[in-house]
């Protein structure tokens, strides 16, 4: 649903427009985490300044990148699937200008820093932890889980060649996450007409 929300939002702008743990040295995180999940599916979404601004209600010079890890990935309708689990991380970006269709992310860490709007500053009010039960019908899943964070930071690091997307964040239940996906990422950007 997190994801379908990104893409109705994205295309509102449109119409309107017409492991191991993650920094294992630093004391300050925890060893353990009360969820520990390895994605095997991932999908990757830029969307613009003038979206991002809109979106956040801000005026914004950076992409935000959002990137939705999974064990299940989405269905045809861009909905969630039965049974499976979704950790969503969206942040500011400086996407570079060298005419190049393909986005991609440097190595480095992206950490939420409260009321940061600067290139590497997670989104934390687009970035959410679902997890879902049974099928209900009509496309409809049962939502076992569905929060957000209050803490979170993103580190990717080349691993030959792939990048390794290492994501420890706290729930708003106070419980500690930890997700990790190892692979070739490419960030699609939404289109936005001209005026």
């Amino acid at each position: 649903m997190k994801k379908l929300f990104l893409l109705l939002a994205a295309s509102a702008v449109v119409l309107l427009l017409s492991c191991d743990p993650v920094n294992k040295d630093n004391p300050d995180l925890p060893e353990n985490y009360d969820i520990e999940f390895v994605a095997n599916e991932v999908e990757a979404l830029a969307i613009p300044p003038l979206a991002a601004g809109w979106l956040l209600d801000i005026e914004t010079d950076y992409h935000i990148l959002t990137l939705n890890m999974s064990d299940n990935g989405y269905d045809s309708f861009g909905m969630e699937k039965p049974n499976s689990t979704y950790f969503i991380v969206g942040f500011f970006y400086d996407v570079p200008d060298d005419g190049s269709d393909v986005i991609t992310v440097a190595d480095g860490t992206y950490e939420y820093v409260p009321g940061g709007v600067a290139a590497g500053n997670i989104v934390i009010e687009i970035c959410s932890y679902t997890k879902t039960g049974e099928a209900l019908g009509d496309g409809d899943v049962e939502y076992l889980e569905d929060l957000y964070y209050t803490d979170a930071a993103l580190t990717v690091s080349s691993e030959g060649d792939s990048q390794k997307f290492d994501f420890v964040a706290t729930l708003e239940d106070g419980r500690t996450v930890h997700a990790v996906y190892t692979g070739n990422v490419y960030f699609d950007e939404v289109d936005i007409p001209a005026m």
